[in-house]
């Protein structure tokens, strides 16, 4: 995909799309094994159930993050794109708003996923104590 970009026969954006689901897969297999070391742990005495559940929260919460963030920025750069295209009327006002709503809708999702990973890891915390 990269070469395809390098002599402009495919789309920036496509190859951005494609690392991003590449760094999913890889941030979901992560996941699975951390929980799958979560779950021993529990079985072996070393954490509470509670504390089991909270890691493995936290886990995902993790994943979430790492898979979003680096969808932001593509966001941001197609708006840019977008409204660079507009002012020279080769794009739709509406496509410039959709654009920009999809940015907002990522950021608006990785603030949460952030927001719920602090969340959680003051809960450990706090279960530890």
């Amino acid at each position: 995909m990269q070469v395809r970009v390098e002599i402009g026969i495919a789309d920036p954006g496509a190859l951005d799309v494609s690392r991003s689901r590449v760094l999913e897969v890889e941030t979901a297999l992560e996941t699975v094994q951390r929980k799958t070391r979560i779950r021993e742990q529990f079985l072996g005495g070393l954490i509470s159930g509670v504390e089991a559940d909270l890691r493995g929260l936290e886990a995902e919460a993790e994943q979430r993050v790492r898979t979003l963030g680096p969808k932001v920025e593509p966001g941001r750069q197609e708006v840019a794109r977008l409204e660079q295209r507009f002012k020279v009327g080769l794009a739709a006002s509406v496509d410039v708003a959709e654009a920009n709503l999809h940015r907002l809708e990522l950021e608006t999702e990785l603030s949460k996923a952030e927001l719920d990973l602090a969340l959680i890891r003051k809960r450990i915390q706090e279960h530890r104590r």
